[in-house]
């Protein structure tokens, strides 16, 4: 056969590869306590969560948010963001940030309303830095 004819059942058979090798990698990490925003101008930490992220349940998730020096960051705006995007949806709910000083934040109003692989990202600006974390989990 020639190259060309084959060309087009291997990029199928890769990509359906990687795909389930990813969704089952996903679904056996379990969500990171902390992550550089993609600019690495801040650390952010979770430092509170339900375990094991219950479906159709709200939820409260506390933040941490530290700058470059290490120092914790106050009066950010922090819009949350975040879905399926295997799916192609976001969340069914409008999570609602407060801050509670000293470089913490309550979110409130997450909900994991199915199974699944989401990104969880949160878009900071703090000052002239502005920056996007984002975190993935896998709900079974």
């Amino acid at each position: 056969m020639p190259i060309r004819t084959l060309m087009p059942i291997v990029v199928c058979l890769l990509t359906l590869h990687t795909g389930s090798a990813r969704a089952n990698e996903t679904a056996n990490t379990p969500l990171p306590e902390s992550v550089r925003t993609q600019q690495a101008g801040f650390t952010v930490r979770i430092t509170a969560a339900p375990k094991g992220l219950p479906q159709n349940q709200m939820q409260r998730w506390l933040l941490h948010v530290d700058d470059v020096a290490g120092k914790p960051v106050t009066a950010a705006a922090i819009q949350v963001e975040g879905g399926m995007p295997e799916h192609g949806h976001g969340f069914a709910t409008a999570p609602s940030v407060t801050e509670l000083g000293a470089g913490d934040y309550a979110i409130d109003g997450l909900k994991f309303h199915m199974p699944g692989y989401w990104v969880i990202a949160f878009t900071i600006q703090a000052g002239k830095v502005g920056d996007r974390a984002q975190f993935h989990a896998y709900l079974e």
